[in-house]
């Protein structure tokens, strides 16, 4: 009887893996949106401009547990070189669910917890951006 070994694949090294960026982006509608509707409409408009095989190159994803439905802002992950191919198919956005729709990007980072620090609102900051408090400056002849 001959027992076979099982293969795994072994992961790849940190200098081999696709490096990824974070862009934080906000929908402007006139009414609120869902996460699968302005998914929807981010895909298309990125398959649209730069076609399917592009999309899949860039590793788009748009990451549904970032959407925060009040302020109608988000985060996709996408390839290091595709990072202006997705900001400029932001742009081509103009209608989700048959509304008028404007989608723009608040900024790129390189790690998930600096780009909910730095772009979203003020309720997602876990730390304030500057801790040292700004002393006043006094002249010599205000003492």
């Amino acid at each position: 009887m001959v027992v076979s070994k099982k293969h795994y694949i072994k992961p790849l090294k940190p200098t081999l893996r696709e490096k990824k960026r974070y862009v934080v982006f906000r929908v402007m509608a006139e009414r609120k949106l869902g996460i699968p509707a302005v998914k929807n409409a981010i895909y298309q408009a990125f398959a649209s401009l730069w076609g399917d095989i592009t999309l899949a190159r860039a590793g788009f994803s748009l990451l549904p547990e970032t959407w925060d439905p009040v302020a109608q802002q988000g985060v996709f992950k996408v390839g290091h070189t595709a990072v202006d191919q997705a900001k400029a198919a932001l742009c081509f956005v103009t209608h989700i669910e048959k509304q008028a729709a404007m989608v723009y990007t608040r900024g790129v980072s390189g790690t998930l917890r600096a780009a909910r620090e730095k772009y979203y609102s003020q309720h997602y900051s876990k730390k304030e951006h500057s801790t040292k408090k700004i002393q006043p400056t006094t002249k010599e002849g205000d003492r």
